[in-house]
């Protein structure tokens, strides 16, 4: 069977060029061919076929090989192009070979014809190959040379042979520290042998390993690494070598940590709002019978200053149940002015708890100075820094020692610290005895996720939170540390006059009234407190304890009540729904909230139409005062 060739002729002479064809078909061809003898016939003829092979006279009358030779490479350099001409001489020869020609046959010995064209179709044909070949592997390369994913090739015994560049931005190691060296080197103790044994005789067995190891920079930080072990082998099938391609996703657990992070909190927030419900309605029952036995035992004064004792631990209670709500609840910090001496102490006596007892807490709080600050935030800044100290000395114990003083700065001083003024400052010192911070890592404990507790028992972001509080309150910190001997946090906070903060004014009688009341709650005592208060004051109470009961009294006589005063946290109908449907009834008909929650019900309070709200427990003054500020506006 004749096999298919298109040859383009450049041959001004049709006798040869038959001659040519004829050579083609004995030896097994079936040439598919045109013939011309002039630069624009080539070029024409190239641009509209698809040729195998040129076959070139030398010499004619209007071209030359060589002109043919000039278009070849212009219009399709990679077609092979032979010389089939008369004696031309060898020099002739030789430059036509270094000018691109692929061959020479003399037109008078045409049997080599047929050998010279298949052996130079074989020599384009992997030509070409190679160049596909070369090219892919370029594009590989350059894949390789790109990609975040490190890659790592060892030989059986684990010796590295090839490291990509990801390698080296991943791990700090150059690729020629790293040819030759132990993959062992990126090990950081956080896994047995058992658990690098496992991954080869995975592979071993024709399996593809992944999973996530923790791995060492040349630094000596740790960085989680999302791993594929595989391997390439041999004829034989043995292993040759073990191919590993890992991909950094450090900061990905730790944001996916922070996300479990944020739902517990979240979840914490509702266990607690629930929790501060109950709470505040069990203080609200102590506060409330505790106010009406002080006022009917006024000429009892030993009494009256055991019942002080039990409104003071009430209010304490109350502080707890609201420092609960703020830690769990995303509020906006807002700044007001504020002793941070007082936080500081709170903050202290909630960390004796939670330090181990070998852990000694020395306090020296002499400072009643001003600043403006959010006080949950210079909360988080002392516990965040004393837990820290708490960690460096879990394991021999040790000395907590937290002072706060007044300073006055002049400008050469405020100058070594970046962004402070001259003037008053407060200077906070927490200092432990504990194992102290190495001198090459202390420049980077501010950093953002950089910590250097072990693997999984940090997420090194608290001292960056407290760097950031810091810098929004105007103020600065420092560090100093020795290792072995323990670390010293020093803050400076600018002080402001302290007639900043509201003055506390003794309070008098409370304000009374005789209008009428629709109070209502799902706690009888509740109602029973809320009654008894109300009407030690001369006003005229109606108790309910069900939403739909206080609703259906209300709508038997709108005109009954000239205020109402409802729990938010009911069962069926809420107090803001119950407030609706009164105020949709009586929109001029005052309705004041009781509710555990403070800013986020303000909003809902005021969309509603609802003219104030109480925060719970329920103190007599603020409500005397909630009542009378109330009525007074709506008679203006």
């Amino acid at each position: 069977m004749q096999k298919n060739l298109n040859v383009l002729l450049v041959e001004d002479n049709e006798n040869d060029a038959l001659l040519i064809v004829r050579e083609l078909r004995t030896q097994g061809y079936e040439p598919i061919h045109e013939r011309v003898d002039t630069a624009e016939a080539m070029r024409a003829a190239l641009e509209r076929g698809s040729w195998d092979i040129i076959l070139s006279d030398h010499s004619m009358p209007a071209f030359s090989s060589g002109g043919a030779l000039k278009i070849r490479q212009q219009m399709a350099p990679h077609l092979p192009m032979l010389l089939v001409s008369g004696t031309i001489g060898e020099e002739a020869t030789v430059d036509a070979v270094k000018a691109g020609i692929a061959d020479f046959v003399n037109k008078d010995n045409l049997s080599r014809l047929v050998p010279a064209i298949e052996r130079v179709l074989r020599e384009a044909e992997n030509r070409s190959r190679r160049e596909q070949a070369e090219l892919s592997l370029m594009r590989l390369d350059a894949a390789i040379n790109t990609i975040d994913e490190t890659i790592i090739i060892t030989d059986t015994q684990g010796l590295i042979q090839y490291v990509n560049p990801a390698f080296e931005r991943t791990t700090g190691y150059s690729r020629d520290e790293a040819l030759g060296a132990a993959i062992q080197m990126l090990e950081s103790g956080k896994h047995d042998r058992g658990f690098y044994r496992h991954m080869q005789q995975s592979v071993a067995r024709g399996e593809v390993w992944k999973g996530v190891v923790v791995n060492k920079k040349k630094d000596g930080s740790l960085y989680d690494a999302e791993a594929t072990l595989s391997c390439t082998r041999l004829a034989d099938g043995t292993v040759a070598n073990f191919i590993t391609v890992q991909r950094d996703v450090t900061m990905e657990l730790k944001l996916e940590q922070q996300y479990r992070q944020a739902q517990k909190m979240e979840a914490i927030g509702a266990l607690a709002g629930g929790i501060a419900h109950d709470f505040n309605n069990i203080l609200a029952a102590i506060l409330g019978y505790t106010q009406i036995a002080m006022d009917t035992l006024s000429d009892r004064p030993a009494t009256r200053r055991h019942l002080q004792s039990i409104l003071k631990a009430t209010d304490r209670a109350i502080s707890l149940v609201k420092q609960i709500l703020t830690f769990s609840r995303k509020t906006e910090h807002e700044k007001r002015p504020v002793m941070p001496g007082i936080v500081i102490k709170e903050a202290l006596k909630l960390l004796r708890a939670s330090l181990p007892s070998t852990i000694e807490i020395r306090q020296s709080i002499r400072s009643d100075s001003v600043i403006i600050a959010d006080p949950t935030q210079i909360h988080q800044v002392m516990m965040n820094l004393c837990t820290n100290a708490g960690y460096a000395m879990q394991d021999r114990g040790g000395v907590l020692d937290v002072s706060l003083v007044d300073v006055v700065l002049d400008a050469e001083s405020a100058q070594q610290y970046s962004g402070l003024r001259a003037g008053r400052h407060i200077r906070l010192r927490v200092a432990d005895t504990g194992s102290g911070i190495s001198p090459d890592i202390i420049e980077r404990i501010f950093d953002p996720f950089f910590t250097t507790k072990p693997h999984g028992e940090g997420t090194g972001l608290g001292l960056s939170v407290v760097h950031g509080i810091i810098q929004s309150c105007d103020g600065a910190i420092s560090i100093h540390s020795e290792p072995g001997r323990g670390t010293a946090f020093e803050i400076y906070l600018p002080a402001i006059k302290s007639e900043a903060l509201p003055e506390t004014q003794t309070p008098g009688p409370l304000p009374r009234g005789t209008e009428r009341i629709l109070f209502v709650d799902d706690e009888p005592m509740l109602i029973d407190i809320g009654k008894k208060l109300l009407e030690s004051l001369g006003y005229s109470v109606t108790g309910c304890t069900d939403s739909f009961e206080a609703y259906e009294a209300f709508k038997k006589d709108p005109e009954a009540f000239d205020a109402v005063i409802t729990d938010y946290t009911m069962p069926k109908m809420t107090g803001l729904e119950l407030a609706q449907a009164i105020i949709t009834r009586r929109p001029e008909l005052p309705v004041i909230l009781c509710t555990g929650c403070t800013e986020d019900m303000t909003q809902q309070a005021h969309a509603a139409g609802i003219n104030a709200f109480i925060l719970k427990p329920l103190k007599a003054q603020d409500l005397a005062e909630t009542l009378r500020r109330v009525f007074d506006k709506q008679h203006r």
